[in-house]
């Protein structure tokens, strides 16, 4: 590799006269510079609008009529003050014959009778009301569909849909023997589970060779040790 000489002689034709270029080309964007700028113009700033006129009116105030001041009244002369007279209500007086305000007040009342005449009184009204019909063979026709076609008192026959119960978890289930189906989880975490799995599934309980439980052989000493543990109606 050879080394380039700094030598105007030795430099190549794209880099002579560098310089004289460099000037020409400041000066052309000079000029174009300055005829953009001439070409160019500031839009004036807007008028300032004049200071509002102040007006002050001086106006000088009337004078009021001083209130007119009453002499003092004389001490000795007494004030009469005017009120109104108390109102009484109107009362209204019967006339009792003398010998009935005698004999009511020496006639002694019976309060039993009383008492069962008006309980008397109460259950006529009351009959009287409900036997009062607007189309009495109406009325009388439907007390007898009414007798005739009662309901049945025997026990109903308990059907799938009234197994509605709780299992320890809160789950509201249906239960049909062994075989039950979740109708609603209240858990938060098994919400989703719930809504699109368990709803549709049918769960059952089955046991296989089950036997009965067998106690231990050192159970009744442990009974006959601690007489709590005993059946309290075979204990002697």
């Amino acid at each position: 590799m050879h080394a380039i000489s700094q030598d105007p002689g030795f430099l190549p034709g794209w880099r002579a006269a560098s310089a004289q270029r460099l000037r020409i080309s400041m000066l052309v964007s000079a000029v174009a510079l300055a005829a953009a700028l001439s070409l160019f113009r500031m839009p004036s700033p807007a008028e300032v609008a004049p200071f509002l006129e102040l007006v002050v009116e001086l106006v000088r105030p009337t004078p009021t009529a001083a209130p007119e001041v009453l002499p003092p009244l004389p001490e000795d002369v007494p004030v009469e003050e005017e009120m109104a007279p108390p109102f009484v209500p109107e009362t209204r007086t019967e006339s009792v014959p003398a010998g009935d305000a005698a004999a009511g007040d020496d006639a002694a009342v019976d309060w039993e009778v009383a008492r069962d005449e008006a309980i008397r009184e109460v259950l006529d009204a009351a009959e009287r009301e409900q036997a009062y019909a607007v189309n009495p063979p109406f009325e009388r026709a439907r007390e007898e569909a009414a007798v005739r076609f009662r309901a049945s008192v025997a026990p109903e026959a308990r059907h799938v849909w009234d197994n509605v119960e709780k299992d320890q978890l809160g789950r509201t289930i249906l239960r049909d023997g062994n075989c039950f189906r979740v109708l609603n989880d209240p858990s938060a975490v098994n919400r989703w589970a719930f809504e699109n799995f368990d709803q549709f599934v049918v769960y059952c309980d089955f046991t296989f060779g089950r036997s009965e439980g067998k106690e231990l052989p050192w159970v009744d000493i442990i009974r006959e040790r601690y007489p709590y543990l005993r059946d309290p109606v075979a204990i002697p």
